[in-house]
């Protein structure tokens, strides 16, 4: 017999985190300058991020790739506003949290992580809208948005988990439930020098170098993670452009 049915919250829904705090905390204590980055930075195009902290001012765009090389968290004060494309790309083993303090506008197309391991992405909004007009393929991460909107333009498919304050739907939502971000490991920080590795990815700071299974500084840029580039003081930055 239908009737109503009562459901216990998933979490704790009125002491939200304050993903504003949080970035405001990384503007003035971040790893911004091993790699040729600021908290003025506007982050657009393809980049790529080894293991460490960042803090930039906006990610905006046509079509940006984001190619994360390590443990990363990239903390952004304003929006993240891309119009064309948006890319999330992770190498093994690699995690991103990325923080937004502002508002997220995805249009064109969106690929974020892989469907197998969507605890690997985690996307925190502290604004009020998360529009996606955006083809997904796929979508895979765990989206924390407690003050958010979130707009769906389109028929949307996506792995992980979703939090928003309220939702709108112009076509249909699937969601695949991945339980596996409960288990996300408790460890934080990059591989220091003389740390053990397998690639660029599992370094950075002062030793973003893997040589023969050991975190060093770089000596020539084809110790770096492409597109980064060895400075004179033996880290990887982005290259001039």
């Amino acid at each position: 017999m239908p009737g109503p049915v009562s459901i216990a919250p998933p979490c704790d829904c009125t002491s939200p985190i304050d993903v504003g705090a949080i970035v405001a905390a990384f503007a003035s204590d971040n790893d911004d300058a091993t790699v040729g980055l600021s908290p003025t930075t506007t982050l657009g195009g393809t980049v790529s991020l080894p293991c460490g902290r960042y803090a930039v001012a906006t990610i905006q765009g046509a079509s940006v790739t984001l190619q994360i090389n390590g443990r990363v968290a990239l903390l952004v004060t304003g929006d993240l506003a891309v119009t064309r494309s948006l890319q999330i790309q992770l190498a093994a083993a690699a995690e991103l949290d990325l923080f937004v303090r502002g508002n997220v506008s995805i249009g064109g197309s969106l690929a974020i992580g892989e469907a197998g391991h969507a605890a690997r992405t985690r996307l925190y909004v502290g604004g009020s809208t998360v529009a996606l007009s955006a083809t997904a393929a796929p979508l895979a991460a765990n989206v924390y948005a407690p003050n958010a909107v979130l707009q769906l333009a389109s028929n949307l498919e996506m792995w992980g988990a979703l939090f928003a304050k309220s939702m709108q739907f112009s076509g249909d939502l699937t969601l695949h439930y991945d339980t596996s971000v409960l288990q996300v490991s408790q460890s934080s920080g990059c591989d220091v020098a003389g740390g053990s590795c397998t690639s660029c990815g599992d370094c950075g700071g002062a030793a973003p170098a893997c040589t023969a299974g050991t975190c060093v500084p770089c000596t020539t840029s084809a110790d770096c993670c492409a597109p980064l580039a060895c400075a004179a003081d033996g880290r990887c930055v982005l290259a001039a452009q």
